[in-house]
């Protein structure tokens, strides 16, 4: 009997050691962890500090590369806008008069043309057998203002 209890004493002295050893061993992996935990929670505040300068980076190389677009895409956009314009304002102008038509004068150009050659007494046959009507007529289709105004 005296054996049974110091084998029982033992048997709880080692256990209690055991628990302690246990216990200890908990606190020593809990702190290793909190310790590990910190050192995670650093490396993530630097890969997002890393994270962060990447995309302003990111954020000023695409405003540096919108420049160029810019300064093609704008001039080219006006010209095309002044292109409009002007030949939207050209058609609602008034066209030029029309050979035969009258001018602000009172007179054609055709007819400018006829008392032209008449003055200078090659009418109705040109020194050079031309017919002068239409001399007069292909001059006055390219420009109205052939024989003045």
């Amino acid at each position: 009997m005296f054996g049974g209890k110091i084998i029982e004493a033992v048997g709880d002295k080692s256990r209690d050691l055991t628990d302690k050893l246990a216990e200890k061993y908990r606190a020593h992996v809990g702190e290793e962890l909190l310790a590990r935990e910190a050192r995670l929670s650093q490396r993530e505040a630097a890969l997002d500090a890393r994270e962060r300068a990447v995309a302003e980076r990111e954020a000023q190389l695409k405003r540096y590369l919108l420049l160029p677009k810019i300064y093609v895409q704008v001039p080219f956009a006006l010209a095309i806008l002044c292109a409009a314009v002007y030949l939207g304002y050209r058609a609602l102008l008034p066209a030029a008069p029309a050979v035969g038509a009258d001018n602000a004068a009172g007179t054609s150009c055709f007819d400018r043309g006829v008392a032209y050659y008449r003055e200078i007494g090659s009418y109705p046959t040109l020194s050079n057998g031309e017919n002068a009507d239409r001399k007069i007529a292909g001059m006055c289709e390219r420009s109205n203002m052939a024989f003045g105004h």
